[in-house]
């Protein structure tokens, strides 16, 4: 790996910032409302509208206020932020989001650390210059590409760093996955996802956005979802959250036969119902697995990989496949 060059920020790591305090009345509303968006939006910058399909950051639920609490300061300052979450939960949509809130004109660049190649940071860094990357799955990074960042961030550089992870920082530190120094580089902003099943006031504006969407690509038109179905979503925990919804939506778009999305077209169990193997496709059976794998092992991929025979990576495959 080539030398790594990112963006100091001093003034931030002597006043680093994380979420937890309470938010003021109008962060509760949709961040729009702030100076800073208005001034992004009227100048023309429409990335926050596209980053994820959402037309802007918003959120209903308690569970959130104090993520959007601290969000316009984040955006406008250049330190790093580490974002932790479950997987699927939106680390990369906060990224993505505070990224385009910021003055800064380069590209968003991803790097899913444990899919990409060894010379995936170096290339990320590359094309990032006055920009933005985003390490989706810190703890997978190798340990020389940890090190390799370690220097990098200490080195100052044109490039800010987000990186997330669904593993709690503490722990990932003792069992040794992550570098406690390269924690700390990157915690100038820490920022900590809910999981879907705890802000499920948010399902109803998510799912009728992505049908909107879905609709559209396919060149459909809907009237919304049956009431049981719309009440059947808002039942289910969500174990793969906001992804595991989109892509359990989009499967309803293709299977409906209507112009309304019924329970039977998401594919959803109901609460508490144990789905049947003798009536499931081998997909449908390896998705459960994985849950259950995760659910055992406390969401600890590493953990859950072992037990499923899996390598970390090939299990990381999966979990992109299934949506989770």
């Amino acid at each position: 790996m080539g030398r790594l060059k990112v963006v100091s920020s001093p003034s931030n790591k002597a006043t680093a910032m994380s979420v937890g305090s309470p938010p003021s009345s109008s962060s509760r509303a949709v961040m729009s409302q702030s100076p800073l968006m208005e001034r992004r939006v009227l100048s023309g910058d429409r990335r926050v509208l596209s980053s994820d399909g959402l037309p802007r950051l918003f959120s209903q639920a308690p569970a959130m206020a104090s993520v959007l609490g601290v969000l316009e300061t984040l955006a406008a300052s250049e330190g790093h932020v580490l974002i932790t979450g479950e997987l699927g939960a939106g680390k990369e949509v906060l990224a993505r989001w505070l990224h385009a809130m910021s003055e800064r004109a380069g590209p968003f660049v991803p790097v899913r650390a444990a899919l990409d190649g060894p010379s995936a940071l170096a290339d990320a860094f590359d094309r990032a210059d006055g920009g933005a990357i985003f390490i989706d799955g810190l703890t997978a990074l190798a340990d020389d590409a940890q090190q390799q960042l370690v220097d990098a961030l200490g080195n100052g550089g044109n490039v800010r760093v987000f990186a997330s992870t669904h593993v709690d920082p503490v722990t990932a530190e003792d069992e040794g996955r992550v570098r406690r120094d390269l924690v700390d580089l990157l915690s100038a902003g820490r920022l900590h996802v809910p999981p879907l099943r705890d802000r499920r006031a948010d399902i109803p504006q998510l799912a009728r956005h992505v049908l909107k969407r879905c609709a559209a690509a396919c060149d459909r038109s809907f009237h919304g979802f049956a009431t049981d179905a719309m009440n059947r979503m808002l039942a289910y925990d969500w174990p793969g959250n906001v992804r595991e919804l989109t892509n359990a939506v989009e499967r309803a778009v293709l299977r409906a036969q209507g112009d309304t999305i019924e329970v039977r077209d998401l594919g959803i169990p109901e609460d508490g119902e144990i789905p049947s193997f003798e009536t499931m496709t081998l997909s449908a059976m390896e998705r459960v697995l994985i849950q259950k794998a995760l659910k055992r092992h406390d969401g600890n991929v590493s953990r859950a990989a072992r037990s499923l025979g899996l390598s970390r990576s090939a299990l990381y495959r999966r979990l992109h496949r299934h949506g989770l």
